[in-house]
């Protein structure tokens, strides 16, 4: 039997990665943002006994626009340069990040979450699945094809929150908000640890 290692990358491989992908400064804040997002969610989910790999739930969150603004499909391009460095898990959920099957027979995993935090994050900005989708609406209100999709990504962003919910005891939304300065603290956190180095 051929077993692989599989390969989650460090936060400071993730930031490489991006900046080596000439990755513009927007795009890692935003990035950053989600993957912290992620990070808060997973670890209160985790604590309430839904198995989550943390180091995972980071990795994808920072590396989930890996590809953004290089390819016009940067989900599927993202994954396949992830795949091609033997981050898989990793990949699995830069391809879903865009588009995702909720999974209504089986808990929330790792994919879910970085899903959800990045529909709660806009810019470096944290705000309601409402807002985020918003823009979306009215830039695509002529174009019933992609304002379906829209559609589609908003439901599936809501059911996934209230999985969440769920298993939390609140809406992901109101913890997220909640804890805004210890989120964008822990950024400013590892900015300052990346810098020393």
């Amino acid at each position: 039997m051929d077993i692989e290692r599989e390969v989650v990358p460090t936060d400071r491989e993730c930031l490489a990665l991006l900046k080596g992908r000439d990755a513009p400064q927007k795009l890692i804040a935003h990035c950053r943002m989600v993957a912290e997002v992620a990070l808060m969610l997973a670890v209160r989910l985790k604590a309430a006994g839904l198995p989550l790999d943390l180091p995972l739930v980071k990795a994808g969150g920072v590396l989930h626009d890996i590809a953004k603004g290089l390819h016009p499909d940067h989900s599927a391009a993202g994954a396949e340069l992830l795949e091609q460095m033997g981050c898989r898990r990793v990949a699995r959920i830069v391809a879903s990040h865009t588009d995702i099957e909720p999974k209504r027979s089986q808990p929330p995993d790792e994919s879910d979450v970085v899903y959800l935090a990045d529909k709660l994050v806009k810019c470096d900005r944290l705000v309601s699945l409402e807002e985020r989708f918003e823009g979306a609406f009215k830039k695509f209100a002529g174009n019933p094809e992609v304002l379906s999709s829209v559609q589609r990504r908003l439901r599936d962003a809501k059911t996934i929150s209230d999985q969440l919910a769920h298993i939390l005891g609140c809406r992901p939304e109101t913890l997220v908000l909640q804890n805004e300065t210890s989120i964008r603290a822990a950024i400013r956190q590892e900015s300052l640890e990346t810098r020393a180095e």
